[in-house]
């Protein structure tokens, strides 16, 4: 007895609409991940910056001297320094700004009054002294959609807080 093979194999018709669904799970998984992706540049920077002020104030209490940190909202850079000398520079980075969200209400986080502008302390310095207290203050950080603040109290402790479900949480 004979047996006959036959080729099989895919038609263009089927090959075309495979590609079509791969594209299109493509396209919703890319949009997901750049999401993704720019939110956590946000928590990132504002982890870097928290870190980076703990930094600061463990430096200024074991030297026992004032250490300052200047903001500059424009260019998104903060300068850390010791009388007069420039010890940590840092710009944020991945679309991420100190600036407050139109829509979400400052004052969370430990700050006690409503901000208006996204750095609280006055003239946008932060002042470690060396015994470990600061100036109060919140810094709020943003990446247009996502909103974030790191709280300093007058004892110098520090807080990450993160504004979801409409109201603020550490």
């Amino acid at each position: 007895m004979k047996r006959f093979w036959r080729l099989e194999g895919f038609t263009l018709t089927e090959l075309m609409v495979t590609l079509g669904i791969v594209a299109v799970v493509s396209g919703l998984a890319f949009t997901g991940y750049y999401a993704f992706v720019k939110s956590h540049n946000l928590y990132q920077e504002t982890y870097i910056l928290y870190q980076d002020l703990e930094s600061i104030r463990e430096r200024a209490l074991s030297l026992g001297v004032q250490h300052v940190v200047v903001f500059d909202t424009e260019s998104g850079t903060y300068r850390a320094l010791r009388r007069d000398t420039l010890i940590l520079e840092r710009t944020l980075r991945g679309g991420v700004s100190f600036s407050l969200l139109d829509e979400i209400q400052s004052g969370g986080c430990g700050c006690e009054t409503q901000a208006l502008t996204p750095i609280t302390f006055e003239n946008d310095t932060l002042i470690f002294t060396g015994r470990g207290t600061a100036t109060p203050g919140c810094i709020y950080l943003s990446d247009g959609k996502k909103q974030t603040a790191i709280f300093v109290n007058p004892l110098g402790k520090i807080k990450i807080c993160r504004f979801y479900g409409g109201s603020w949480h550490e």
